[in-house]
């Protein structure tokens, strides 16, 4: 059963686990109050579901935990473009090339 405030967090090995709270306890607080689920299903892919205003919401490909905070500094760059303000996904696994659809 879900804890109200916390994000469901899902993975398929314990080491997917520790990727997944590796990347959540990186988070800044304005990322970790919209996040929904937090989930690892494979090695090195590390997903998070995001509720945004006006029902939207934002998927964010993780990967692997490393370089989170390169991925952070990306991702607020990245969601700061007016252009970017109706994506629905946003690939930081290769941060310096990322993918926003």
């Amino acid at each position: 059963e879900a804890i109200k405030g916390l994000p469901e967090v899902r993975a398929t090995t314990p080491e997917n686990l520790t990727s997944a709270l590796a990347i959540y306890a990186q988070l800044p607080q304005s990322y970790k109050g919209d996040l929904i689920e937090l989930f690892a299903t494979k090695e090195n892919a590390v997903t998070s579901l995001h509720a945004l205003s006006q029902g939207k919401s934002l998927r964010i490909i993780w990967g692997d935990s490393n370089d989170v905070a390169l991925k952070i500094t990306v991702l607020q760059a990245l969601r700061a473009l007016d252009e970017n303000r109706d994506v629905k996904k946003i690939d930081l696994s290769a941060p310096h090339a990322p993918i926003v659809k």
